[in-house]
């Protein structure tokens, strides 16, 4: 470990939230001033090979959130012998820890790899347009590329954490598979790789303890040596450092039956969207829209084309989702999936989303079909069978997907605003929405509230409502338990001791928070009735009326697709109204459903010309009509904005 001299270091704990200092404030303040210098040591002590010297002099800050039961862990000394605190609850506060000090501190400080020569060895760290220019087509190049910018954005590890078994398994094997070509050879030696991965490998001092765990890690510890090494592909000099340092059994290293299951599926089934060898003369034909058949082969658009469509409102959700790197993910996890070809068939389903909803939850006007087919860059529509195939191919890797939704929505959230917990149906099985009441963002989805644990933990601090509909005992009790501050319109049943807050005439909510002021409290409460109604309309909106995959057996890629969109509708509300108006995705789903487009398909460019008006120069104004160029099935073509 090398020595690392502070020279002034000031602690300072602020409380916000509600949450009291407990019974002994002092021995709060005397634990905590002894517990978390070591927490951050620790972490410090990672940051430097031994033989480093160097002299900061500039004020680092370093600003860490935790959680009342966080905070009183460290003060206890629990966090020392990591026995009496659950391992999750470990997990959160160092990673928060290791996540800060590695923002505050490597970017600006940190350029040199142990034992690297600076007048031969590359540098330790890329610009995100250099790794984007060093990337190539190859294997894993789209993963690889991601990951590195999760890495340098200091949220890998928090992004990798959310990863499903399947989702890590099919990362995990992308990469260490690309391996690298004779041209692409490493330029330092085998010794200087096992020093750099062994220490980027300890710099966590928690053994995984699952194979969750081992592959979370590999894949962090792989991206960030990758990132310091400039390679664009792994090499088997790193997969041989990474085995010694992070070792996955022989079992470990044997796929699982649910991927061997996944990939096993009948591919003939699948929509493959590479383009056949065709005549000049029916390659660039006029497009038609003749019926889908079950099995065929849509082909992509033609390079000169001019369509008219009825809603350009699908071509609208692109900018907001790349700007919270939802399309990169996207390209990456169909990567991952190996169905990156079958990319026009998600932004089929994506479409649909966002366009009238079909009859009889099926049968969709030509209108509306020809708007999809147009979005996703063919010349045919795609059948149903076809949409359902690739749920199946899908389903089990959207984790990633989620996570990008969630982690933007979750660093974006006003923590003085409150939470609204609702339950998506009538019957028990139909799941629960976490949603952002400022602007109705949706963070996440899940069939059991305690899966939402760990995103509750992320938004620590924030009061959740919960409305009648939703409060069951069983779930006030959890959250209590849980430490999560909630209002409720359900009165409390027998054994629940709940604050009442009363608002004459017929205002009357119930929390378990004893400390916030009551007039704070109320002001979260009247927003609940409001923001339950805005949830439920857009879900019914996207969810029940807008299935984008029909004939799916598993509804996980459908209910993805409906947070996606409202997540990229009600940042379009948001851009545009929040001044004016409380915003809700359904706003722009209703006024911008009807904006036509005429779309132009060239060589390097795909141009939807909008009609001049209100909509276009609010859009245009707010920066919601911004190139985009990273949309998987548009082979590399920029989505341009014009008017016309």
């Amino acid at each position: 470990m090398p020595d690392i001299v502070i020279h002034r270091c000031a602690l300072r704990i602020v409380r916000r939230g509600g949450w009291a200092w407990g019974p002994e404030p002092q021995k709060l303040l005397q634990g905590a001033v002894k517990a978390l210098p070591e927490l951050l040591a620790r972490e410090l002590a990672a940051l430097w090979p031994d033989d480093a010297e160097r002299e900061i002099a500039a004020p680092i800050r370093i600003r860490v959130p935790l959680t009342m039961s966080e905070l009183l862990a460290a003060a206890d000394g629990s966090f020392a012998n990591d026995v009496i605190q659950p391992l999750a609850r470990v997990d959160a506060l160092r990673a928060r820890i290791a996540q800060a000090v590695r923002v505050a501190f490597e970017r600006d400080h940190i350029a040199q790899v142990t034992n690297f020569d600076p007048e031969t060895q590359p540098r330790g760290e890329q610009s995100e347009d250099e790794i984007e220019n060093a990337q190539d087509a190859s294997p894993g190049g789209a993963i690889l590329r991601l990951l590195l910018h999760w890495q340098m954005s200091g949220v890998l590890e928090m992004r990798v954490a959310a990863f499903s078994l399947t989702a890590l398994e099919a990362w995990h094997r992308r990469l260490i598979n690309a391996e690298a070509d004779s041209v692409d050879r490493v330029a330092v030696s085998q010794e200087t790789i096992d020093k750099l991965i062994d220490g980027i490998a300890q710099r966590s001092h928690i053994t995984p303890r699952d194979r969750d765990g081992v592959l979370r890690r590999r894949i962090a510890v792989l991206a960030e040596a990758m990132a310091r090494l400039e390679l664009k592909r792994c090499c088997p000099g790193l997969v041989a450092a990474l085995d010694r340092a992070l070792t996955l059994t022989d079992e470990d290293k044997a796929e699982s039956v649910d991927t061997k299951n996944i990939r096993a599926i009948d591919k003939s089934t699948v929509f493959r969207s590479t383009v056949t060898q065709s005549t000049p003369e029916s390659k660039f034909s006029s497009p038609t829209l003749p019926q889908a058949q079950t099995g065929s082969t849509p082909r992509r658009s033609p390079n000169r084309a001019d369509r008219h469509v009825a809603s350009a409102l699908p071509f609208l959700l692109l900018g907001p989702l790349s700007r919270l790197g939802y399309l990169k993910t996207l390209a990456a996890t169909m990567e991952a999936a190996e169905c990156l070809d079958d990319a026009p068939l998600f932004a089929t389903a994506l479409a649909y989303k966002a366009l009238d909803p079909p009859g009889r939850g099926w049968r969709r006007e030509p209108a509306m079909t020809e708007a999809a087919v147009a979005f996703a860059a063919l010349e045919q529509p795609v059948a149903g069978e076809d949409l359902a195939a690739l749920a199946r191919r899908i389903s089990p890797h959207l984790s990633p997907l989620d996570a990008a939704l969630s982690g933007a929505l979750i660093a974006g959230h006003n923590h003085h605003q409150p939470l609204l917990l609702n339950r998506t149906g009538a019957d028990a099985e139909s799941g629960f929405l976490l949603v952002d009441a400022e602007g109705i963002f949706p963070i996440r989805w899940a069939a059991s509230v305690s899966r939402l644990r760990q995103t509750m933990l992320q938004l620590n601090s924030s009061v959740v409502l919960v409305p009648q509909a939703t409060a069951e005992t069983e779930l006030l009790s959890w959250l209590d338990v849980e430490g999560v501050r909630f209002i409720t319109d359900a009165p409390p049943t027998r054994g629940e001791h709940w604050r009442a807050l009363r608002r004459p005439p017929q205002d009357r909510w119930w929390t378990n928070d004893a400390m916030t002021p009551e007039a704070a409290l109320v002001r979260m409460a009247r927003a609940m009735a409001a923001a339950t109604e805005d949830v439920e309309t857009i879900w019914r909106r996207l969810a029940v009326e807008r299935p984008s995959v029909p004939l799916a057996d598993d509804a996980a890629l459908d209910r993805h697709i409906t947070m996606a969109a409202s997540v990229a509708l009600g940042t379009i509300a948001w851009e545009l109204w929040r001044e004016r108006e409380p915003t809700a995705p359904h706003l722009a789903l209703e006024r911008f459903r009807d904006l036509d487009a005429r779309v132009r398909y060239a060589r390097d460019t795909v141009r939807v010309s909008l009609p001049l008006g209100r909509r276009f120069y609010d859009l245009r104004d707010h920066g919601l009509l911004r190139d985009v160029t990273d949309a998987p099935w548009l082979d590399g073509r920029a989505l341009v904005f014009e008017s016309g």
